[in-house]
């Protein structure tokens, strides 16, 4: 694997935190989830709603597999999440503006953050449980590349 792929990996990985949009992953059984990519205090942070959660969630990202394809896939802490709540904002405003925090709360928090156009639409970036880590290192994915990626930052 060629240097100039581990610096893309890591240079869309930024982007996609610099740009500040969400990642749409369908999640099966008519679940959908988005996640939104941080970096708070050189540590990664996912910032997680779905129509499955009743609220938004706060939490780490573990490990960056980076698929054969060139895919992203961030894996998070799905044990230990800390669950959001409208009045937390002022520990998060460095990060998300005020009118988008607002749009976590309530049904249908993705269809909001679509409709405001704050949904990454580009392919190859999946958030999972840490949980499925193993099932998806026995998959396709690019062993050297993945390893660069999580030493950049630090996972």
């Amino acid at each position: 694997m060629s240097l100039v792929k581990s610096v893309d990996s890591i240079i869309k990985l930024k982007d996609l935190i610099n740009e500040g949009k969400w990642v749409r992953n369908d999640i099966g059984m008519f679940r959908i989830q988005y996640g939104k990519l941080l970096n708070v205090k050189e540590k990664l942070k996912l910032i997680i709603v779905s129509n499955s959660l009743e609220e938004p969630i706060y939490t780490s990202v573990e490990k960056i597999l980076i698929s054969g394809n060139d895919e992203a896939i961030l894996f998070y802490d799905g044990q230990y999440p800390i669950r959001l709540h409208r009045n937390d904002y002022k520990e998060y405003d460095k990060y998300i503006d005020k009118s988008e925090w607002e749009l976590l709360f309530g049904e249908d928090a993705g269809t909001r953050l679509e409709r405001k156009d704050l949904v990454n639409k580009k392919e190859g970036f999946y958030v999972q449980p840490h949980i499925n880590l193993e099932n998806c290192m026995m998959s396709d994915y690019d062993e050297e590349e993945t390893e660069r990626v999580n030493r950049y930052f630090n996972l």
